[in-house]
């Protein structure tokens, strides 16, 4: 809790609160010990990293670090530092601490910091050495992990066994590289260049550049880079890391190089989504060049007057982009070009279960790219399913998004599903010459199909001759679903009573309903092509009788339904069932 923390550094017995103080922080309301207030300061934060400024003292001097929490728990710790390197550290506890150091410079192993850096000259000896035996300094300055191989950071960004060179850029300034890629290295080295206000303040250290993995004829894993375009007579700090806490032997060299010999790598990233759905313009150019991008001049252009000068650009518009880019008197021109992929459409199938009455939707989604997530939504429910089965009636919103956020829709009409009820009533006796009307069920969006071949609700039969006829419909619905019905016409000419109901004889059918065997009693005068079979919407069904001795039997395998059993040759009927 950085409210409840005062700290200050004093002279040893210097007093707290005066102007004996060389540094100090934290809430100058938790203050002093006996209500002493203390010296006006930024209160911390909590959780946090606070780094001082730096205080100049002699070696030897004896110093006081006076440290209180207004909260009585402690929980602040101090890292001294002299040159960069640690000097001690000191856990703050309960209501405060005083702690007593002597000003001394820690033992420091050659080139194991900034301000203890050896030398290198440009195109002079190599420095030959090794960091086996070094450490990160607490707080110390590294590189961005940006991947391997990557101009301006490392593989990875963390520090373990980091040494330090100091090199001055000659009088005459220009490009230079400096390597790893020499014979007596022998790890996977990660190589940077600093430039620093102080060695001992890493807040002043800026990044010039860093490389892993250049790669030379000694090896993949060593580094190399190009500096930036110097002027001569400042120094630069060179820093050298193991990947991943490698440590050998190191033979570093700086030598004169060409402008000429500076390189851009570029990649663009194409848009997301289609900017017809989800509109948001997203591309990226991203660029690497091998001297530092804070080094080189960028000038960009693009579509819809687009312009900028930074290095790596986005978020972008579809389109072609050039970009002009200079370093140390030399161009180099790029084109590139960020795409607009095709934009993410749904189809939605819809079909019928009729024996279940419910709609079946499938959304068909095309372009997307990854997992994909499809939201139906209907009548205020929500189904989330690629394909739902049992969509309730009315106007459907289709929603689909993939794993890029990219989003498309469709509305469609949700029809009602349920097998049309089709009765045509009892079957009827007749007269020859004198109509007979039918009506099928009415409604929107049915159709009709009589087995007479007529296509209306309403059919109008006159028969022109005695007999038997049967007449069936099948009525569908828009969803696709049907339903059936027959009834059998009996006609007889009226005026000579052609049709004697003393001839009527019985008709029997077993067993009903039947699996495969069916055995028919008829009357006497019955023939075996006396005896039809129809199907639900009237259709004659050919079958073969066998004449047995109890009356015919059924030889022809039919599908299972109903069926109407018709003798001909007594104008009566039966409906039977097969299973």
């Amino acid at each position: 809790w950085g409210y409840e923390a005062y700290w200050e550094l004093l002279p040893l017995n210097g007093a707290c609160g005066s102007d004996e103080a060389m540094l100090w922080g934290g809430n100058p309301d938790v203050g002093c010990a006996d209500g002493v207030p203390g010296l006006p300061a930024e209160v911390y934060g909590n959780n946090g990293v606070f780094v001082s400024e730096v205080a100049c003292v002699a070696a030897g001097d004896s110093l006081t670090l006076f440290h209180r929490d207004s909260y009585g728990d402690g929980g602040t710790d101090f890292i001294v530092l002299v040159g960069g390197i640690e000097l001690g550290v000191y856990d703050g506890t309960g209501g405060g601490n005083e702690w007593t150091f002597a000003a001394m410079a820690p033992e420091v192993v050659l080139a194991d910091a900034p301000c203890f850096a050896p030398t290198i000259e440009a195109d002079g000896e190599h420095w030959i050495g090794s960091n086996v035996d070094a450490t990160a300094s607490a707080l110390e300055v590294g590189p961005p992990g940006l991947g391997c191989g990557t101009f301006g950071g490392w593989c990875e960004g963390g520090l373990s066994n980091t040494v330090w060179l100091a090199w001055e850029v000659p009088a005459n300034g220009g490009v230079y590289r400096i390597s790893t890629c020499n014979e007596l290295t022998s790890f996977d080295t990660q190589l940077a260049l600093w430039r620093a206000e102080s060695c001992f303040d890493w807040s002043s250290f800026e990044l010039l550049n860093a490389n892993d993995d250049a790669g030379c004829e000694w090896g993949a894993f060593r580094s190399t880079l190009l500096t930036p375009c110097l002027e001569g007579g400042e120094t630069l700090l060179i820093q050298i890391d193991g990947y991943y806490g490698e440590t050998g032997d190191l033979e570093v060299s700086v030598q004169s190089s060409a402008p000429e010999l500076w390189a851009v790598n570029g990649n663009a990233s194409n848009l997301s989504c289609n900017l017809d759905g989800a509109f948001n313009p997203d591309g990226q150019i991203s660029v690497n060049p091998n001297v530092g991008a804070a080094s080189v001049e960028w000038n960009w252009s693009g579509p819809f007057g687009f312009s900028s000068e930074e290095a790596s650009i986005g978020p972008l518009f579809p389109g072609v982009y050039e970009l002009e880019a200079e370093f140390c008197g030399v161009t180099q021109n790029q084109t590139f070009e960020v795409l607009e992929p095709a934009p993410v459409s749904v189809d939605v199938l819809l079909s019928p279960n009729c024996e279940t009455a419910a709609m079946q939707g499938s959304a068909l989604v095309n372009g997307a790219q990854g997992e994909v997530t499809v939201i139906w939504e209907v009548d205020g429910e929500q189904y989330e399913s690629e394909e739902v089965s049992d969509l309730p009636p009315g106007l459907c919103t289709v929603s689909v998004e993939d794993a890029l956020g990219c989003e498309a829709s469709t509305v469609v009409l949700v029809d009602a599903v349920g097998v049309p009820a089709v009765d045509l009533g009892e079957d009827q006796m007749g007269c020859v010459g004198e109509p007979i009307s039918l009506l099928a069920p009415l409604g929107a969006g049915l159709s009709y199909q009589w087995s007479t071949g007529d296509s209306g609700p309403l059919l109008v039969v006159t028969p022109e001759a005695t007999g038997t006829i049967v007449v069936g419909v099948e009525v569908t619905d828009e969803t696709g679903c049907s339903g059936s019905d027959a009834v059998i016409l009996t006609i007889a000419d009226c005026d000579t009573d052609g049709l004697s109901s003393a001839s009527v004889q019985a008709l029997r059918a077993m067993p009903n309903p039947f699996v495969e065997a069916l055995t028919v009693q008829a009357s006497p005068a019955t023939r075996a092509q006396d005896l039809m079979l129809f199907n639900a919407i009237g259709e004659a069904v050919r079958v073969d009788w066998e004449k047995v001795e109890r009356g015919f039997r059924l030889t022809t395998e039919v599908a299972p339904g109903a069926y109407v059993l018709l003798d001909r040759s007594q104008g009566v009927r039966l409906t039977v069932v097969a299973r």
